[in-house]
């Protein structure tokens, strides 16, 4: 194992080394948690070098270890806030420094929430288009010249379900997974007849906290039959990067559900979405009621990032 660290003040420390005959590196971002980390002990054992991204204070440390001593791969991890201007730039230009070929590069991280549009101020939104919108487009061009340059370069853009519909109570989130998905497609196009190919995850429910449990048993029996586990969707993620599928659904009761639901008008939807969610949401304003009026209830931090009113 070898497993090189650097917080935001780029801090090295040495770690044990176990020899790697491969030099390339898949980089993930929100890699401390959830899919993210799924997808990276996916990788490991698929025998991939790793780059893992995550917020400071996530325990980014023991999970690179664990997985590089699990599999016998080299990890380095770095821990950053990929909100903060010029973060892409920052993760790139630390790679370049290290010497690190990155040849898979998979923009996991993510933030969502529950409630009503106006119930979160505009800084929680600026951070949320930040990191799902921003962050994820400007890492893919820092790194895409380096990709283009390998035999065998991959993205994998973690997208949502959510993505294909108007979501009332997600707007703004599910509005930011459209542009994940639109962007990532259309790039897979555009570099068609290059050595890189693009994916897009597109998850649905995915039971990994006790709240994201809590939430997908309140949805009712859609959400149910569709939930799967991180590892699961990790697993049909890197399988289909690798298989070079432009998306990927997990899970045959989503593919069914998007398939019979893409003749319907936008607005039928847009109605049917929060027919599902009305129920949930309601209990969401009362569990916000209760905690009291400072209180954030239901943000999602299912890619290792936690956002704040």
């Amino acid at each position: 194992m070898n497993c090189a660290s650097a917080r935001i003040d780029f801090n090295s420390s040495q770690a044990v080394t176990h020899p790697s005959m491969n030099h390339h590196y898949t980089l993930i971002t929100g890699a401390s948690s959830g899919i993210g980390k799924a997808i990276a002990e996916c990788c490991g054992e698929a025998g991939m070098n790793l780059i893992l991204v995550a917020l400071p204070g996530e325990n980014l440390e023991e999970i690179s270890y664990e997985i590089a001593n699990n599999h016998n791969i080299i990890t380095h991890f770095i821990e950053l806030d990929l909100t903060t201007p010029h973060a892409s730039n920052v993760l790139f230009t630390w790679c370049q420094e290290r010497n690190l070929q990155v040849n898979t590069l998979i923009n996991n991280a993510g933030l969502g929430y529950e409630g009503n549009f106006g119930d979160f101020e505009p800084s929680f939104y600026e951070r949320i288009l930040t990191l799902n919108v921003i962050a994820l487009t400007l890492l893919t061009r820092e790194f895409l010249p380096a990709l283009k340059r390998q035999r065998e370069g991959r993205i994998l853009n973690v997208s949502s379900f959510g993505g294909f519909y108007p979501m009332p109570y997600k707007a703004v989130y599910a509005a930011s997974k459209s542009y994940v998905t639109s962007f990532s497609e259309a790039l897979h196009e555009e570099l068609k007849n290059t050595s890189v190919t693009v994916s897009t995850l597109c998850t649905a429910g995915v039971d990994y906290f006790e709240d994201s449990t809590d939430r997908i048993e309140k949805i009712g029996w859609i959400a149910k039959f569709g939930r799967l586990t991180p590892q699961q969707v990790a697993k049909a993620g890197v399988r289909g990067m690798l298989q070079k599928k432009r998306r990927i659904i997990p899970g045959w009761v989503n593919v069914f559900f998007h398939y019979i639901s893409r003749p319907l008008p936008t607005r039928v939807k847009a109605w049917l979405i929060h027919f599902v969610l009305n129920k949930f949401h309601k209990n969401a304003i009362l569990a916000r009621k209760t905690a009291g009026s400072g209180s954030v209830v239901n943000v999602l931090s299912d890619r290792g990032y936690k956002g704040r009113k």
